[in-house]
């Protein structure tokens, strides 16, 4: 009798997993914020002819075509020379008045091989977000990514 309710619960097991869960990259009150216009270009850091890391944004792929949200977000981090990424380095910001960190609320998605985010959630309109990363020998290198997110 216990063996037949055990397999009356195995099809359940085995059932594929519903859709992930989206991850609210950014919320209502913080993109209704004033935008914020940097000051200065993104923070580089080289030694030499050594260059660091690469932010390869794979999705969304085009900055100019919306996309609905959720969305998938995937931004791979590339090492140069044998060097290799530390995740702990990596930090995200929303670029809005009173600059806001996601990288806390990213965590969870960050690698050394980037970020990757089945289903991140905003707020229409235009999003930029400036992504910081360091490699083990202690080259940096930073990019805006901007992300526009249609209505409806």
């Amino acid at each position: 009798m216990r063996w037949l309710g055990f397999l009356a619960v195995l099809p359940i097991l085995g059932a594929p997993a519903g859709p992930a869960a989206a991850l609210t990259l950014v919320t209502a009150d913080e993109a209704s914020r004033p935008v914020l216009t940097p000051l200065l270009p993104p923070p580089v850091a080289a030694r030499g002819i050594t260059r660091g890391p690469e932010i390869d944004v794979e999705s969304p792929r085009s900055p100019s075509t919306p996309v609905r949200s959720p969305f998938p977000l995937r931004i791979d981090f590339v090492a140069h020379g044998g060097a290799h990424i530390n995740p702990a380095s990596v930090k995200v910001t929303y670029l809005r008045q009173g600059t806001i960190d996601l990288t806390g609320r990213l965590k969870s998605e960050i690698s050394a091989t980037g970020i990757n985010v089945p289903n991140a959630e905003t707020p229409p309109g235009e999003h930029t977000f400036r992504i910081e990363v360091q490699d083990d020998e202690g080259r940096a290198s930073a990019a805006d990514v901007v992300i526009k997110v249609s209505g409806g």
